[in-house]
This record gives C-alpha cells, structure tokens and sequence, in this order.
C-alpha cells in the first residue's frame, strides 16, 4: 500500500463468472472378470475397453448413440455392485448413471466334453488318469428380485443425496405392461428414469440379443446435451446399433404407460428405433420432466461452483452485488440458449440476496420452459457452508 498524500483507488478482485460444466459423461457399474475391481476407470476410446458381456454391450450403445465419455466400475460378480457404486463418490464429472447389470443372467453355455484321451502308453509307468467326464462352466449366483431393487434404490439414494446426478434405470426384461407399472411403482423421484423394453442388438451369427436400455439411453441424452443443451429432452432420436426390441410398444402401450413415468422404446415405421419419452419417476408434476430435473442439477452445481468464492468473505452490500452479477450472468446465458422462458430475461428469471447474521443467500427463481411457471432455489452461506435447497413454486 503506498503512503504518498492523495488520493487513491484500490480495486477489488472482480467476481469471477459462472458456466456450467459438461453434462454428457456417463458411468456404469457392472460384472467383469477383467480389469481392476471396484475401481471407477475413465473410457474415452470403446475400443480400448476390451468389454464383454451386458457391460461391454452398454458401454457401446452408449458410444455408439452419442457418448464421448464414460467411466466404468467393474465387479466380479453381482453380489459386488452394491460396492462398486461406492467408487463412483470421488467421480466428480459424471451426471448419468446406470447399473445394467443388476438383471445379470448367465447366458447359455453349454456343457462341453473333454479332448479325447489318448491311447494307453505301454512304456510309461504308473496308473491310468482320471476318467474322462463333462465340462461345466463355472456359476456365478445372479441377483433376486429383491436384492436386484435393492441396488437400483440404493443407485436412486445415491443420486438424491449427491443432487448432481441422475440415474438410467433398467426393468428386467421380458416384462409385460403391468409388471412394467410394478416395478415403476416402487419409485417416487426425480433423480431417476426408467426405459422399456430392452433392445435387440446384432450378434455376428446373424442372431440377436437383448441389451438393457441404459446405455442407449446415455448416449441419446449425452448426444442431445452436446448439440442443443442440457434443457433439450433426449427423446425422439433414432438409435444406432438397434435391430429390433425385446416387447412391442404401440400407442396403447404408451398411453398407459407415458403418464406413470416410463420412458417408452418405439420401432416407427420409416423412422427406425427411437426413445419416446423423456419422464422422471417423480410424482410431483413439476419434476416430471428428464430435462427439468437434469438442468437444475446443472445450473445447481455450477452455481454453487460459483459460490465458493465468496465464502468466509464478508457478508456485505458489495458481496451481495458480486453474487446478484455472478448468478444473473449464469442464469442469462441459459434464457440465450433458450432454457428459460420468457421474451426478456426479466421474465425469465429473478435473483434477489440479502444477508444477516454472517449469512450470504440469494433466492434465484427461474421459468423453465417445461413446465412454464416458477420454479424456487436458494443458494447462500449460512455459518461459513455453502447451502442449496429447492423450494416448491
């Protein structure tokens, strides 16, 4: 500081500005014998993966529909996807998750007979071997019903309580209509979606097998994120890799199973095989659109990014207007891109801050384009933490 007599300006460090981050990453959790266990492994090539089975079919759908990014935790066997979702707390980047293999089943291997024993060899001492007898491939124990809904719940818990995720929930499959309403009807949030039927996939001998829809889903929505935001909803694309589905979704099938929440897979005439519904399993009609829900995890997370510079800053008039211009320059961004509705920004959003008692919030109140009414988050520092909490409209 100089002590020359006059006068003199001393300017603040200037608030630095909010974006949001990448929303296209994946991750998927599933039975491998290969590779590093329960270990969260970045895959940005498919082809350096060296995947099989339900895993490796995810990964590709997810690459082959749009996806440039993933990570994938492997287990050895089902009973280990419980504790393969704990490696995913220190991944930061994805917002998407599935477990495709919480509805493993052993494919069909047959028992083999051995290569046949050679002839007696007369010179050679000692008793004969062991007789010859089937081959079997080793067992791994899929999951039950129950403890198949136990990981699905838990995947859900994980993503409520992180608040910065979502997760791509797969029925099992062969499931008709109303078995599909069961299984949605064990479920009530927003953090979460579920797809049917399965989908059909190429195999080299000119069959096909049933790839859970998971990974297809990923990559539509990581596909969509990239090309017009976050805020579009990942439905009505045509998917690649897809040769047919695991049940017939017709328009009666849609229009009882659309408004209970699951997103439906349609082989369209001259349109090819498409996701046809971009729902939450929310209940609550303000949460029940996919692309609601997943641009506030967004615009969430980058705000509360944002945040942190003014923590352990005083509470005052200029940090109010540093977090009004910081939240404001986020927010107007995304009514450019056309998240918010609204002709003006005005209409579009508010941002208001007040403090108190060592606290700095700002209540920030957004139009979304779907639904078209106010929906409530307050952001602030309350004792030194940053607090988010979503209020109803």
């Amino acid at each position: 500081m100089t002590t020359v007599p006059g006068v003199h300006l001393e300017f603040a460090e200037p608030a630095r500005p909010a974006s949001v981050a990448r929303t296209d990453v994946a991750a998927f959790v599933g039975v491998s014998p290969h590779g590093p266990a329960f270990a969260a492994v970045p895959v940005d090539d498919p082809a350096a993966l060296a995947e099989t089975g339900t895993l490796g079919d995810t990964v590709k759908a997810f690459f082959d529909n749009g996806g440039r990014r993933c990570w994938v935790v492997r287990v050895p066997e089902p009973d280990g996807l419980l504790d393969g979702l704990g490696a995913l707390e220190t991944v930061d980047e994805v917002s998407l998750v599935a477990v495709p293999d919480v509805h493993w089943r052993p494919p069909r291997i047959p028992a083999t007979s051995p290569l046949p024993q050679p002839p007696p060899d007369p010179c050679r001492p000692g008793p004969p071997g062991p007789s010859a007898s089937l081959v079997r491939p080793a067992r791994i124990t899929p999951l039950t019903e129950a403890e198949a809904l136990a990981v699905q719940r838990r995947l859900v818990g994980d993503c409520e309580r992180r608040g910065d995720r979502v997760a791509l929930l797969d029925p099992p499959p062969g499931l008709d209509v109303d078995e599909v309403l069961v299984w949605r009807g064990r479920f009530d949030t927003s953090y979460a979606s579920l797809y049917h039927p399965w989908v059909r996939v190429p195999e080299p001998s000119g069959r096909t097998r049933l790839v859970a829809p998971s990974g297809f889903a990923a990559g539509v929505c990581a596909r969509v994120d990239r090309a017009s935001g976050v805020h579009t909803a990942p439905a009505n694309r045509e998917l690649s890799w897809a040769v047919g589905l695991g049940g017939e979704v017709g328009d009666a099938e849609q229009a009882v199973l659309d408004p209970a929440g699951v997103n439906c897979l349609r082989a369209l005439p001259g349109r090819g095989i498409r996701i046809y519904g971009a729902r939450t399993l929310a209940t609550d009609p303000a949460w029940r659109h996919l692309p609601v829900r997943r641009w506030f995890v967004a615009v969430e997370r980058a705000a509360a990014v944002a945040s942190r510079q003014f923590a352990f800053q005083p509470a005052d008039f200029v940090r109010r207007q540093l977090l009004t211009v910081v939240l404001t320059g986020l927010l107007e961004e995304q009514w450019r891109r056309g998240a918010l509705a609204g002709a003006t920004p005005e209409e579009a959003f508010f941002v208001r801050c007040d403090t108190g008692d060592d606290r700095l919030l700002a209540t920030v109140g957004v139009a979304v384009v779907r639904p078209a009414e106010f929906l409530i988050f307050r952001i602030g520092r309350v004792e030194g933490e940053l607090t988010i909490r979503e209020e109803a409209p």
